[in-house]
């Protein structure tokens, strides 16, 4: 029995870390997901409806709306989660155009430049995680975890325009 009470308390931590783990990876992967289904309907031109070029508030919720779906598993994703549009006029990324973030079901500050063909244009998710099982949400903090999707536009129209 005394045997038996010592070696629990450390198979139980144990235990925990592991499933503490494996949700963390979980999230981590799911993030990475978004990040390129975002990047993957931005690409495209395309809004929600599948009208190409879109405009740019409906390409915006276009992008929400991939990044949304693709992180349904996770809690409270919809509060947790910022998603940061870049965009630059050329193919090597250097000087940025446009840039905007938002939090939520939010629309980023940024219009006009994710609609031009043959833009570079990047997205970035991010997610804070909070410790899923008891033990550990008492004693850690949360983690921001980060995806970046970096791509070119698609040439749905002249370069540029």
């Amino acid at each position: 029995m005394v045997e038996f009470a010592l070696v629990l308390l450390p198979l139980m931590i144990t235990l925990l870390a592991m499933i503490e783990f494996a949700f963390f990876m979980f999230a981590w992967v799911t993030v990475e997901h978004a990040a390129r289904e975002g990047l993957r309907v931005a690409i495209t031109g395309a809004d929600s409806s599948g009208t190409s070029p879109g405009t740019s508030s409906a390409r915006l919720t276009a992008i929400q709306s991939a990044v949304a779906g693709a992180e349904a598993g996770l809690p409270n994703a919809a509060a947790d989660t910022t998603i940061t549009l870049n965009a630059w006029n050329d193919k090597t990324f250097t000087t940025a155009l446009a840039s905007g973030s938002t939090t939520g079901s939010g629309t980023p500050a940024i219009s006009g430049y994710l609609g031009y063909a043959c833009y570079a244009l990047e997205v970035q998710v991010v997610y804070t995680y909070r410790p899923i099982t008891p033990f550990f949400r008492g004693v850690a903090v949360s983690y921001n975890l980060m995806a970046k999707e970096r791509g070119l536009n698609e040439q749905y129209t002249a370069c540029g325009s």
